[in-house]
This record gives structure tokens, sequence and C-alpha cells, in this order.
């Protein structure tokens, strides 16, 4: 609410010609900005960082709380379910909105038929993480490796690790792996080429699907059922699957214990591609100034000073921006530690970034990973269509 507060003053202070061009949102004194009186009223309340997913809308809407603004988990479910409007006549001339400095892959995440549905706040990357507890004697491997290294690597854990389960959850794996069977071009979770394509460096039927399978075949992989522990929250997994977003969840369950990879790729001397998780603001479908509403969001997500105070007052772990200005991403990769490490590489990378749902709204990611999670106990064939349901 605070930090809110401050970024309505410093968008007062813009529109009327009042703010000191000496001062950035890195630098301002934040009595002076406090300061500053404003006509504009912005009441607020908290959502995840991970954005307000249906359930949450619907409460809202039921109590009669809906914002003119949040944070999605998934801006086109928002839509599709009547919370959200198209943005396209009130963002169209903002100031703004410039679209060579947003991360096109963002905004085309966020749109739909022509329509752009949500404004790309900021992201989270899917990653690797591993328990140093069970690091093989050989060490950790570099941050980026390719899938015959991962492989490795697992074995020699489970050779050291008798108890250990080298691999939690691995199907989850294979939506993300089709870059590495196809380094080259670019490829989407939404694709089933990825899932079918040949892979030059496998055999010729070898796919995402049946390098996850042979790592079950290995017993590399936990296969365990509902009620079952799960590894990770066991701590008996050597790695897993997860979101950047996770970072200080898992930072707390092992303290000085986690460490980060960036997924395979089969081929290491490729810049590679990582694959982001987009969290966008929305303009609700009640709002009563859209207008206002939409330039306000605008505004705090890619306005330098706006964002820089952003990554300066709150506690942003696990997120990155989904604009260009290296300002901005001075100010969110500021500091030290495994997360800011692992962001500096993938910063690098974001023109190659594929976006994935990250919502259990997004039919497309529940048919995905419902499907997954069935097929390597099923013993029956892989069948793309089937997945994507």
């Amino acid at each position: 609410s605070d930090t809110i507060d401050l970024l309505v003053k410093l968008y007062y202070a813009k529109e009327t010609g009042s703010w000191d061009e000496t001062y950035s949102g890195s630098t301002v004194d934040l009595t002076y900005l406090d300061s500053i009186s404003t006509n504009i009223v912005v009441n607020s309340f908290g959502v995840s960082n991970d954005g307000a997913d249906l359930t949450t809308l619907r409460s809202w809407e039921s109590l009669g709380e809906m914002p003119d603004i949040f944070l999605s988990s998934d801006c086109i479910s928002a839509y599709d379910k009547g919370y959200a409007i198209s943005l396209n006549e009130y963002v169209y001339d903002s100031d703004f909105l410039d679209p060579s400095g947003v991360l096109s892959g963002a905004l085309n995440y966020c749109s739909e038929d022509g329509h752009l549905y949500g404004l790309p706040h900021y992201a989270s990357v899917m990653l690797l993480f591993g328990n140093s507890d069970f690091l093989p004697s050989t060490g950790r491997l570099p941050a980026k490796t390719d899938p015959e290294e991962l492989r490795t690597y697992l074995e020699l854990i489970k050779e050291e690790n008798e108890d250990c389960i080298p691999f939690a959850s691995a199907y989850q794996l294979t939506p993300y792996l089709g870059s590495c069977f196809a380094a080259d071009q670019m490829v989407s979770f939404m694709q089933n080429s990825e899932y079918s394509a040949d892979a030059s460096i496998w055999e010729e039927d070898a796919t995402p699907v049946t390098y996850i399978a042979s790592l079950y075949d290995a017993e590399l992989a936990s296969d365990v059922d509902n009620e079952d522990a799960d590894p990770v929250f066991a701590r008996n997994a050597a790695m897993w699957i997860g979101s950047s977003s996770e970072i200080d969840t898992w930072s707390d369950y092992y303290p000085d214990k986690l460490y980060l990879m960036r997924l395979p790729c089969s081929d290491v001397s490729n810049p590679g591609i990582c694959y982001l998780n987009c969290f966008p603001l929305c303009v609700s479908k009640s709002c009563s100034d859209p207008y206002f509403a939409a330039d306000f969001a605008a505004f705090i997500s890619y306005d330098t000073d706006a964002a820089e105070l952003i990554y300066r007052l709150e506690d942003m772990t696990g997120f990155i921006p989904q604009i260009r200005t290296s300002e901005i991403w001075d100010a969110a990769l500021e500091g030290d530690g495994i997360w800011i490490t692992a962001a500096q590489s993938i910063r690098q990378i974001m023109d190659n970034a594929v976006y994935c749902p990250s919502s259990y709204d997004s039919k497309l990611y529940t048919n995905v990973m419902g499907y997954l999670s069935t097929y390597y106990l099923s013993g029956d064939a892989f069948a793309p269509e089937d997945c994507y349901g």
C-alpha cells in the first residue's frame, strides 16, 4: 500500500510537470515524494505475486470489491470469463507503452485475435532447482548444460546417495524441453511439434517425451503416487523443476542448500531459450474510468522511474521486467545471491524467451500437465492430440 501511494504521487508529479528530473526512482528522497499532494485516491488490497486467479476474481466480484486494475495470473482467462476488458482503445496512444521497448513475446502472450487483454508487468522463469545435500563428488554442473550432461549428473547422484530420488516429478519437464531437441529454433509450450519433432542429437525417434521416459526407466525420477510424500517436501529429492517465483519459499525450506540451473539445451554453445510465465495488469470490466486505469497501469509497468521505485521498495525475488530499459534491469538485479546470478544469465537471452501458461485457469496448461502426470504410469503410447485435449 505504501509503495502504491508513492507511485500515485510520482504519477501525479509527472502528469503535472512538477517532477524534479534530477531524481530517479532509485535515488528520489522518499520523504520528498511522500510530501507531494495529489487529487488522486487509489485504494489497494493485496494479491499474491503470481496474480489473481479466477477463484480470487469470483470472490472479489461476489463481495462487490472488484478492483479497477488487477495483477492477473492469466489475462486471457480473465477476459474470457468476463472480468477484464480489451485495452486496445485505451493504450494505443499511451506515452508509456512503447512496443519497441516492451518485449514483443510478452505482448503477444497477452494478446489474442488482435486484442491486448493485459499489460505485461513482470515475469518469472522456469528453472531447475537443486538440493546441495545430494551433490555428487564431481560437484555442481555449470549453470547451462545439455540433456546428456544432466542425465549423467543424475546418475552420479543416484550412485552416491542410496535413498535419494535424483529428480522429482520429471514428467513436468516435458512441456519445456522442446528447445533441447531443436536449439536452432524457438519452440513453444503450445505447439505439438515440440513433442514429435525429430532430435538430431538423439535417435531418430527421440522426443522430449521419450527422454523423460528414459529417466524413469533408469530410476532417475520419482514415480510416487498421490498417497506418498512429495520427495521435494520430504527433502529426499536432489533436483526438481519450478518457477523462479518459488525461490523464496524453497530458500526457506532449504536454507543455504538451494542452487539453481537453467533448463538444459542440446547445444551449449547456443545462447539458450528461457521459458517465462508472464503476469500482466488487467483493467476490470466494472471499471468506471478505463482510460485512467489503463494509463496508470502502463505507467507503473513501463515508466523507468516507477519501475525503479518498485524494485527499490518491494522484494521482487524471482521476478524480472518485461521492458528492455537497462536502468530498470539494473534496479531489478541489484545485489547478490543465487537469484541475481541466475537472472543476470537470463537477461542475456530475453529475446529468445518462450511464454507458457502458468495458471491452472488455462485449459491448455491443465490439459498438458494432467495428461503428462498420468502418461508415464499408463504404459500407453504418447498421443499429442490427447495431451492437448
